[in-house]
């Protein structure tokens, strides 16, 4: 029997004795419990069955086994939902176990559905929670700007409560966004006001957790010796608590200290001891940072094929969970890598992708609108003070006034005795109150400081971004320019070509007329030689004209209906189809902004491809859209040959034939075309195919949106 069946088994088991220390049912087994729930299935008693689901539930998520906690999960709103008593706490239990599962969307879906139920009083530690990991969702998502607003909603929460473990975990994440962003001062701010909290409150885990973190900034500031002690006490705390997670992690931070002082053995030990441990944890974000590093480290002893390995290992799990951060730093390394190595074209590639992501990552709206979040967070925390202070105030007085009339209707001695101790009273409150208006006008004076001084480098960051986008137009200017040269040698290389070839085929055609009962039967196959030659080198120097041409004509958008455009397309090609005896199915298409010859090219070239590449004798081509999300999704489908696996990426590069000239006709050019016209739109394009069975090349356009009536409306008119 498997292990994980083993596991499976043994925990149902425990389950099972637990679940009938309440219920005394007689077989104690899974299979007992399941046949239980099926009689309260058939006795409608919907909302126990709910209840059984939702404990076991609980007990597979304590136990780590996220698959079947999910299972029980869904099993148990299904049936809540036919109780017709809807527990929303199954909203957040799902959403915990998506997350664990790395399904992001489908855990921010449930965590929203519980954040935003009506007419229920949530609970506030779960509501806190739910904002806590829905800011960290967005944090691995790389959307920094989402997980700060959520994060802080969170730290109110927990700053109201008050929760003192709650707010330390609360700075702690944002310390981590601030990682994630590049601003490593930032980031030690927050992460040593969290080791502070944490050694007050006497929490080891969290103490752990920000030594951990402070030494992973030390290190990205370069000072490896305060990074190395700050990860050697991490390491030492998590080995003294037993904690499985972060042994992997401080096991990592360490290995990495020791390969940036030269330590490589060391550092391949702890790292490959980390890797495993996350490994047997599922950790998928963890498992990226432990495979780039361990990339690295072989980068440095020049095994770049078994760098390589890792690397791509690393950028497929970070793809995988779509973690924008992980990718970024994949990246980065394997540019440096192929750098080291010499291939300065891959070099080229991957470096550019790494500065693309980043700037995406860290730009100037996200961060000034972090800021301005911080500020407006740190002013609500002013007034709530002044207003507590202003009602504190008003008590007082009130108390006083009251006891103050109470006294004055004593007379003689007593009423002496009485006012002079309630007129030392006040006096002595008024005194106390003072002395606390003081001390939080102290501190607001100096969280204004604070304030000032966070505007002030946020001045200095705006002028960094603004010398950082000079210098993007600048070279953005200069790769115009190089664009307008290449497109003008394509035009004239083309046409310059042209003229040889003409002459060429002129004087072909000529020796043909004149001399052709003179030539034998091989000078005749020679001169039918010469002639496809020139026919193909025209076609050629046509279609590499066309390509040049994508983006420096007709750039102008419109409005443009892509039925109509499809339509033209399939009356130019009347005539192949009618030879080819094919069919041409359009459907539903809709109206998109976008270049009309583009997207005429663009279309004749794919259902071009569906009519030339058959495999029947009665060739078909079908063309569809769907909106997805932001997007519509194009499809030109045809029930041809199909293509192999291996050449479904290199189909669209420049020249790439899948077949001889004598198969079938054609330059390597068009699907090329295709590509960077989509790209020019602001899509992407590719295609799904099987051999024997037909190809679909799919491409996606974004939805623009028009002004109708004064109100922002998609232009969605299907036709």
């Amino acid at each position: 029997m498997k292990t994980k069946q083993l596991n499976h088994i043994i925990i149902k088991g425990i389950f099972t004795l637990l679940y009938f220390s309440y219920m005394p049912i007689s077989a104690m087994n899974v299979d007992s419990l399941c046949s239980q729930i099926e009689i309260l299935k058939t006795q409608q008693n919907y909302q126990k069955v709910s209840q059984s689901y939702s404990e076991m539930g609980d007990f597979y998520f304590d136990n780590r086994d996220y698959a079947y906690a999910k299972k029980n999960y869904e099993d148990a709103l299904k049936y809540t939902e036919k109780s017709g008593h809807k527990d929303i706490q199954l909203y957040f239990h799902l959403g915990s176990t998506y997350h664990k599962l790395n399904e992001f969307d489908r855990a921010l879906d449930n965590y929203f559905l519980f954040l935003e139920t009506k007419g229920v009083q949530l609970d506030i530690d779960k509501k806190a929670k739910s904002l806590g990991s829905v800011a960290k969702i967005y944090q691995e998502m790389g959307n920094f700007k989402l997980a700060y607003n959520y994060r802080l909603q969170a730290l109110q929460i927990y700053e109201e409560i008050p929760d003192s473990m709650g707010v330390a975990r609360s700075v702690y994440e944002i310390g981590n966004i601030y990682f994630y962003q590049f601003r490593f001062e930032s980031a030690l701010q927050y992460f040593t006001r969290t080791l502070k909290i944490a050694e007050k409150i006497g929490n080891q885990t969290a103490t752990y957790a920000s030594l951990g973190a402070i030494g992973s900034t030390y290190e990205r500031l370069n000072r490896i010796e305060e990074s190395l002690k700050y990860n050697l006490r991490a390491l030492e705390l998590a080995e003294e608590m037993d904690y499985v997670l972060g042994i992997a992690y401080a096991t990592h931070n360490v290995g990495s200290n020791y390969f940036n002082i030269g330590e490589c053995d060391l550092a391949l030990k702890y790292l490959t001891k980390s890797w495993e441990l996350k490994q047997e944890l599922g950790d998928k974000w963890g498992e990226v940072e432990s495979l780039r590093a361990i990339g690295n480290l072989h980068v440095d002893l020049d095994k770049f094929s078994k760098a390589l390995q890792y690397f791509n290992e690393a950028l497929n799990i970070a793809q995988s969970i779509g973690s924008r951060p992980r990718i970024i730093e994949v990246y980065e390394s394997m540019g440096e890598a192929y750098r080291k190595n010499g291939d300065i074209a891959n070099a080229y590639k991957y470096q550019s992708a790494y500065l693309n992501l980043k700037d995406s990552l860290l730009n100037e709206n996200t961060l000034q609108e972090m800021n301005q979040a911080k500020i407006n967070y740190e002013m609500y925390k002013k007034e709530r003070e002044i207003r507590f202070l202003k009602k504190e105030n008003e008590l007082l007085q009130t108390q006083q006034e009251i006891k103050f009339y109470q006294n004055a209707s004593l007379m003689g001695i007593a009423f002496f005795a009485i006012f002079t101790t309630a007129l030392f009273l006040y006096y002595r409150k008024l005194r106390q109150y003072n002395e606390i208006l003081e001390t939080k006008n102290e501190q607001i004076q100096q969280q204004n400081q604070e304030l000032e001084s966070s505007n002030h480098q946020q001045i200095e960051l705006n002028k960094l971004l603004a010398n950082k986008n000079e210098q993007i137009q600048e070279q953005n200017q200069q790769l115009e320019n190089s664009n307008l040269e290449l497109r003008q040698f394509a035009y004239i290389a083309s046409h310059d070509l042209k003229e040889p070839l003409r002459t060429i085929s002129s004087y072909t055609s000529l020796l043909d007329r004149r001399y052709k009962k003179e030539l034998d039967q091989d000078a005749q196959e020679f001169m039918g030689f010469v002639t496809d030659a020139v026919k193909r080198m025209y076609a050629l120097l046509d279609d590499l004209l066309a390509y040049s041409r994508v983006g420096s004509q007709d750039q102008t958008k419109k409005w443009i209906n892509t039925k109509e455009v499809v339509d033209s397309v399939v009356g130019i090609l009347q005539p192949a189809i009618h030879q080819k005896n094919a069919k041409i199915h359009v459907q539903f298409l809709p109206t998109i902004k976008a270049s009309q010859v583009q997207m005429q090219q663009l279309f004749q070239n794919l259902i071009s491809n569906g009519l030339k590449f058959q495999r029947t004798e009665f060739p078909e081509v079908w063309v569809n859209c769907q909106k997805k999300d932001k997007s519509y999704v194009f499809s030109v489908k045809d029930n041809g040959i199909g293509i192999e696996l291996d050449y479904q990426q290199k189909i669209f590069e420049m020249f790439r034939r899948l077949h001889t000239k004598e198969e079938y006709e054609g330059t390597g050019i068009g699907l090329a075309t295709c590509k960077k016209i989509v790209e020019q739109h602001g899509g992407q394009i590719w295609v799904e195919s099987a051999v024997g069975e037909g190809s679909t090349f799919f491409f996606t356009l974004p939805i623009e949106q028009t002004e109708k009536n004064g109100v922002a409306v998609e232009r969605m008119e299907l036709v």
